[in-house]
């Protein structure tokens, strides 16, 4: 795959630092996901001991698999090129309307 991202949608990423949404997964296939996602948040393996917010970071087979999506890996593949590897996937969930803060460096929480 050569990458599925626009000219202007790469110069986006690169002059913001990041670049959002990405159309990379249909709604069927998101809403089919989601049932397997929200049964995440109540696994003990995932849920960290500490209340600074609602992530986990997992190598398993239930988060990897989304995380290689041909789609996100072209988008992602658009950014970086052809040569990459997925060292590890950061799943992050704030149910809707929680009190949680969810900010972009995680790790100052």
């Amino acid at each position: 795959m050569a990458g599925s991202l626009s000219a202007e949608q790469k110069n986006a990423f690169w002059d913001d630092g990041f670049l959002f949404p990405v159309a990379a997964v249909s709604s069927t296939e998101a809403l089919a996901a989601r049932p397997h996602f929200f049964g995440l948040m109540d696994e003990p393996a995932v849920t960290p001991p500490w209340p600074t917010n609602d992530y986990a970071r997992s190598n398993f087979h239930a988060v990897s698999t989304e995380a290689a999506h041909p789609a996100i890996l072209d988008a992602v593949e658009s950014l970086l090129g052809p040569d990459m590897r997925v060292w590890s996937v950061e799943l992050i969930i704030k149910p809707p309307q929680s009190d949680g803060m969810l900010t972009m460096q995680q790790d100052l929480n």
